[in-house]
């Protein structure tokens, strides 16, 4: 805006000019809303975001997207959480049976040791909290395959 400080003074100097700027910006803001929603909804049809990386993607903090699009981020929100908790069960499932199969197979073996190689690969490569599904489901998988023998711990 150049010499002026506010925009009365533009007002009171250029009304004409004045009115054209508001009008100008209040039409680009506008398309901007339109294609921000636009993509807030095309992220409904695709794997589900987290919250953060949808603000990282549209460059807006999740208070201002809240505050201006409170419907779609709680929609994408509830999504992104449902899709995560699924996901965790999917891999828990996947965790218990790949164990399960190799206590069967160590068991068949006749291997009273079930911490093979097989089980100590699966837990070096993973973090700690891996670690302790792996380890329940060893425990899980030794009792249903052979109540008698109790694990340690």
């Amino acid at each position: 805006m150049g010499w002026y400080r506010c925009s009365t003074s533009l007002k009171q100097n250029f009304p004409e000019l004045y009115e054209r700027v508001l009008q100008r910006a209040n039409s680009e803001r506008c398309e901007e809303r339109e294609e921000l929603t636009l993509k807030l909804e095309s992220y409904l049809r695709e794997t589900p975001p987290t919250v953060r990386e949808i603000t990282g993607r549209v460059l807006l903090c999740e208070a201002a997207l809240v505050e201006r699009y409170p419907i779609l981020m709680a929609q994408l929100a509830t999504r992104s959480k449902k899709h995560q908790s699924e996901s965790t069960a999917l891999r828990r499932n996947q965790v218990f049976t790949e164990v399960r199969q190799i206590v069967e197979a160590d068991l068949l073996d006749g291997r009273t040791t079930v911490f093979g190689e097989r089980l100590r690969t699966l837990i070096s490569n993973d973090c700690p909290k891996s670690w302790t599904l792996r380890w329940r489901a060893l425990q899980a998988a030794r009792q249903d395959v052979n109540p008698k023998v109790a694990l340690p711990g």
